[in-house]
């Protein structure tokens, strides 16, 4: 049986209308931040420490482009006069392991480090779920 709108076409169309223009608005960005810090945070439980360059470096970032909101999200921190990317070193090699503080130049030591730390912080399952539960609760009416 087709679903009825109740009151006719125009009032389908009006709702229709509403709910696209909420989910490219307001509702869409608030989303896309709550996903953006639990992404975030899973990403510096599992980064490297040793001064929190890394950490200090981290940005989050929303834009509004045509198609629609676009999230951001990184480390910037420990580019070299060179071009020596530090962060993007340490998330795509696999050479390194996390040192233990008496192995330390710097103050900092985080025992749950592991490369990919930034890629991991938003792809976990652990992670997902609690994005999609804070998407889920940004749509809800």
């Amino acid at each position: 049986m087709p679903a009825k709108s109740g009151k006719g076409g125009a009032q389908l169309k009006s709702k229709y209308a509403t709910m696209i223009g909420e989910m490219t608005g307001p509702r869409t960005e608030s989303a896309m931040a709550k996903v953006l810090s639990i992404g975030m945070t899973g990403a510096k439980e599992r980064a490297p420490m040793e001064y929190g360059t890394l950490m200090n470096s981290a940005f989050r970032r929303i834009e509004k482009t045509g198609a629609g909101i676009r999230g951001l999200a990184g480390f910037s921190g420990g580019v070299s006069a060179d071009g020596f990317n530090y962060a993007l070193y340490l998330h795509h090699s696999n050479k390194w392991r996390p040192r233990p503080v008496g192995m330390k130049v710097g103050p900092s030591w985080n025992p749950n480090a592991t490369f990919k730390y930034l890629e991991r912080g938003f792809t976990d399952k652990d992670q997902r779920s609690m994005m999609n539960i804070a998407i889920g609760g940004s749509y809800k009416l």
